[in-house]
Order: structure tokens, then C-alpha cells, then sequence
């Protein structure tokens, strides 16, 4: 790589990373701003001597880690925590729109919220004629129609048991929303139980003779 493009690339890196960590540092005191603005967490600072007392307690755990990390790598962190610390470029950030506060006149009241509307079911089944069950209550035989209130999304949903005479129980919960939602349950015949098996069973007659002696 040419020496002018690297120059470039290494300088397009160092202010990359600059802007990268002044924004993460912006973030941090903004978000330590608010968790003391909220009074509901104790920041606790360490003094100087606790600070120092921290760092002597944790020098066995430095010592135990050079095997893993490398000493000179201990070394290097050592040395440039004795550095004065390196001031930060000034990041600025686009200002925040205000948000509009909302009007105040007494004389102004909020319309209540809309509720939601109620989801219209109708539901048939193949044959018709089928029990409908919701929740132990007995809606009719099919077809059968009725409303249910939908949630804040629109949608509604109900768990129905069918039941027709020769056919399997079947249980369906068909949920969509409105204005209208149709369904058609497809009942599914039982088969007819198999006749009884007859088994014959043949016997074998002997006859004997009866031999007498002259």
C-alpha cells in the first residue's frame, strides 16, 4: 500500500475511533444524568484513598492474570495510567426537536378514547346441524352468529366445541378481525364399528364298535 494512502487510512481510523468513543461518552453521562436526576438509585464516588486502596487490593489478581494476558501488556496499562489523560474531541450532536406541548385550555376536554369494536362471527359447519359450545355455554347448532369485542389491535378469538351425532367431537378457535369473520367447521365421520365376528366351530363325531368275543 502506497505511504500517502496509508497516512489516510491510519488518520481516517484515528478520527473514526475519536467520534466513536466521544459519542459512547456522551451517552454514558447523559444516562448517568438521568439515573441521578430519578433519585431512585445511590451513586456511590470513591475518594482517592479508596480508590488507591481498590487498586492494591486487586494487584494479586494483576499478578495472577500475566500468565494469561502477557506482563507486558500489564505493563503498558501501567504506564499509561501514569499518563495525563488525553482530552477528548468535542462531539456535537444535531439539537432535539422540542416536542409540542399539548394545549392547556380548561376549556378544551380530551375526547374520551374510541373503544374498540366488536368482531361479528358467524359460524357454520359441513354438514349443518352441529352443537356449538363456547366456554360450557350452548351458542345454538350451526349456522350460529355472534359478537365478541375486539382487543386494541382489532382482532377477537373464540375456542368453540362442535358436536353432531355420528360425528367426531371437534374443537376450533377461529380468531381474526372485523367487521365480519366467517368459519366452517368440516366434521369428520365416525367410522361404524365392525360386526361381530361369528366363528363356527365344527366338532368330530367318532363312533366306536363294539367287538364281542364268540
Amino acid at each position: 500500500m502506497p505511504a500517502d494512502v496509508r497516512d489516510e487510512l491510519e488518520r481516517a481510523v484515528r478520527e473514526a475511533t475519536d467520534y466513536v468513543n466521544a459519542l459512547a461518552q456522551k451517552e454514558n453521562e447523559d444516562a448517568l444524568t438521568a439515573i441521578k436526576t430519578s433519585g431512585k438509585t445511590q451513586i456511590v464516588v470513591l475518594t482517592p484513598g479508596e480508590k488507591k486502596v481498590l487498586r492494591e487490593a486487586l494487584l494479586p489478581v494483576h499478578k495472577e492474570m500475566e500468565s494469561r494476558i502477557g506482563k507486558d501488556l500489564i505493563a503498558a496499562f501501567y504506564a499509561l495510567r501514569s499518563k495525563p489523560p488525553v482530552p477528548r474531541p468535542e462531539l456535537t450532536l444535531p439539537a432535539e426537536k422540542p416536542q409540542e406541548k399539548p394545549s392547556e385550555d380548561p376549556g378544551t376536554v380530551a375526547p374520551p378514547p374510541k373503544q374498540p369494536a366488536n368482531v361479528h362471527f358467524r359460524i357454520e359447519s359441513t354438514p349443518e346441524g352441529a352443537r356449538v359450545d363456547m366456554g360450557g355455554k350452548i351458542l345454538g347448532e350451526t349456522p350460529v352468529e355472534f359478537d365478541l369485542p375486539a382487543d386494541r389491535s382489532g382482532m377477537a378469538a373464540a375456542t368453540l366445541s362442535f358436536s353432531l351425532d355420528g360425528y367426531a367431537h371437534a374443537t376450533a378457535t377461529p380468531a381474526g378481525s372485523g367487521p365480519e369473520l366467517r368459519f366452517n367447521q368440516k366434521m369428520i365421520r365416525l367410522q361404524p364399528s365392525p360386526p361381530p365376528t361369528r366363528i363356527k366351530v365344527m366338532t368330530k363325531t367318532t363312533k366306536a364298535s363294539t367287538l364281542r368275543r364268540s
